[in-house]
């Protein structure tokens, strides 16, 4: 091979019936991993491209992927096109992407916790940052100071129109509807127009988990994430919760967890997002002067699961009717929790206790009246925020005083005792 190169660009071809590579797409797959290798591990990126079948190019790359990471290629080293329909269309998308962040024009709009995030990160991989906001520049303070850098340039207290010539991408913030002017602007003018939990999605390494709702996200996400801390899995707890993904997407490692609130915002600016696990706890009627209707407003909360293929789970309240609806048709393996029914897969209430059932057999958790007794009397969550600087220290710490009536034993913090939640991002 002479010359030298970046990356492998892998064009789809149509899979066999069952969603599987054909001998011919693993035939090339085996080519794009072998070239990959002469590059050097460390530095070669395998551009996925999904496209030949209309509708179909989401799962075409999720295949593709799935077979490279099955032959030794690290999921950083992976970059899934499958916006467009077709297949040229994600090959224009891929090649604005081929060198990362490197040396790209991006515009990042809105400077409030994620539009600084986003900013910091895109800096430290090399990209040029245009900072925008509507308020002027003196009235941020010192919150932008990090972001003095010949790399970055202000452009405070004006409209984002006159920016958007010459951009390659543009950040918004979850406050900027993509309805916005503006932001349809850049989309016409082909500039790639992302939000923050998009772009911190797409450089956060290890298992990423989704929590969405209308009620009880932050509860359950921060919850979430001390069951796998319990574990010893180094986890970051971000998103809507308070602390934006794009300040942890630099640091993680691939053996890390991600566990992040997503609001139906934050939804309406991913477009590659794709979380192992997802779940939506409850809907019910919210943010419609924002998305317009009730039926935007799920749709915008399905979108978590569009990338998701079949080695993933999407988590659903049975006992929700909107939920059950929301998670027909969904490619994920669907699991269930409920307090009132018997669910197929997932967990339930039984005879007073709490019931896991992930397969053929089904275990008892605890009793409910334990659970009830502390959530309603003497145990309490305290989820505190120490924020001494924003940007460089954030701790979630969770405290639980158990009653004292009850052994520790009746409160396992892992659900089932000896289970690592990390079991249900098997095979990711």
């Amino acid at each position: 091979m002479k010359g030298r190169y970046d990356a492998v660009l892998v064009l789809g071809l149509e899979l066999n019936s069952d969603d599987s590579a054909t001998p011919e797409l693993e035939a090339r797959l085996q080519t794009a991993a072998e070239v990959w290798r002469r590059m050097g591990a460390d530095c070669g990126k395998i551009v996925l491209c999904g496209g030949v079948q209309p509708g179909h190019h989401t799962v075409e790359a999720d295949v593709m992927a799935k077979w490279l990471r099955q032959a030794g290629v690290p999921v950083e080293r992976i970059i899934l096109e499958r916006q467009s329909q077709d297949t040229m269309g994600n090959c224009r998308c891929a090649a604005r992407l081929l060198g990362g962040a490197e040396g790209k024009r991006v515009l990042v709009c809105g400077m409030a916790r994620s539009g600084i995030a986003a900013a910091k990160l895109l800096i430290s991989l090399g990209a040029r940052v245009t900072i925008t906001d509507t308020k002027p520049e003196g009235e941020f303070g010192g919150a932008l100071d990090e972001l003095r850098t010949p790399e970055c340039t202000f452009a405070l207290g004006q409209s984002a129109d006159g920016l958007i010539a010459g951009q390659d991408i543009m950040v918004i913030s979850p406050g900027i509807a993509w309805a916005k002017p503006f932001v349809q602007n850049a989309i016409a003018q082909g500039v790639e127009v992302m939000g923050e939990l998009e772009l911190g999605a797409r450089l956060t390494k290890g298992a990423l988990v989704a929590i969405t709702g209308t009620n009880g996200k932050t509860t359950t996400t921060t919850l979430v994430g001390e069951l796998f801390r319990a574990t010893g899995r180094t986890t970051h707890v971000v998103g809507n919760i308070g602390y934006p993904i794009t300040a942890t997407a630099g640091i993680s490692k691939q053996d890390d967890v991600t566990v992040a609130e997503v609001s139906s915002y934050q939804c309406e600016g991913i477009s590659q997002f794709h979380p192992h696990v997802g779940a939506v706890l409850n809907i019910t009627e919210d943010h419609i002067v924002r998305h317009g209707s009730m039926e935007v407003y799920i749709a915008m909360k399905r979108r978590i699961f569009q990338r998701q293929t079949a080695h993933d789970v999407a988590v659903f309240n049975y006992d929700d009717a909107t939920c059950r609806e929301m998670a027909k048709g969904l490619k994920a393996q669907v699991a269930w929790f409920s307090r009132k029914e018997k669910v197929p897969y997932g967990a339930y209430v039984s005879e007073g206790y709490i019931v896991l059932k992930l397969g053929e057999g089904e275990q008892a958790v605890c009793r409910c009246a334990i659970v009830t007794r502390a959530s309603r009397s003497k145990a309490r969550l305290r989820v505190v925020t120490k924020r001494r600087d924003p940007w460089r220290s954030h701790v979630h710490r969770t405290r639980f005083r158990r009653p004292r009536s009850s052994s520790s034993a009746d409160l396992p913090m892992c659900g089932v005792e000896g289970q690592d939640p990390s079991s249900f991002l098997s095979g990711v």
